[in-house]
């Protein structure tokens, strides 16, 4: 008597949670598909407005976009930072993700941007939630030696030797 008890419960059990996934999935099918169709109206409003507007103003943003590439560029390799003790590594690749490894394990990922105040290019390092340093001191695109960030948590940061 127990045994089927059991069983006609686990059945039970079984059938209800069938029942609210079946119900769970089919409220969410409509939702989804109108919210895709949106999203294409959208992006479809967008690019012929950006098509029409592109050909005034494309030449001097295209200069600077490239021109903040570059720095990305000259930025990217390995640096080590500049410590006897447990020195921290980080690699910049080109299309400006960043990370940098601690000694032992854990690393912080994130990516780096120019922007610029005034005149001056001003490296923006991203590295998660309330976690933003700037580097200021920034040289011509591919001359940059040493970064140093405008946080105290990092020391200053030299281009690794290579053999």
């Amino acid at each position: 008597m127990k045994r089927s008890l059991v069983i006609i419960a686990a059945l039970a059990l079984g059938l209800s949670f069938a029942a609210c996934n079946a119900k769970e999935s089919g409220s969410t099918t409509a939702p989804a598909t109108s919210a895709t169709t949106t999203t294409t109206a959208v992006e479809t409003t967008s690019a012929a407005s950006s098509e029409a507007t592109s050909e005034s103003t494309s030449a001097p943003e295209d200069k600077a976009d490239k021109k903040d590439a570059e720095y990305i560029k000259g930025i990217a390799g390995v640096w080590v930072e500049d410590t006897d003790l447990d020195a921290r590594v980080m690699t910049i690749e080109e299309d400006g993700s960043v990370s940098i490894a601690f000694r032992g394990s854990g690393a912080m990922l994130g990516t780096v941007k120019v922007d610029h105040e005034g005149d001056k290019p001003v490296l923006v390092f991203d590295l998660g939630p309330e976690n933003t340093m700037k580097v200021t001191s920034v040289d011509e695109p591919g001359k940059q030696e040493k970064i140093v960030f405008d946080s105290k948590d990092f020391l200053p940061f030299s281009r690794e030797k290579q053999n």
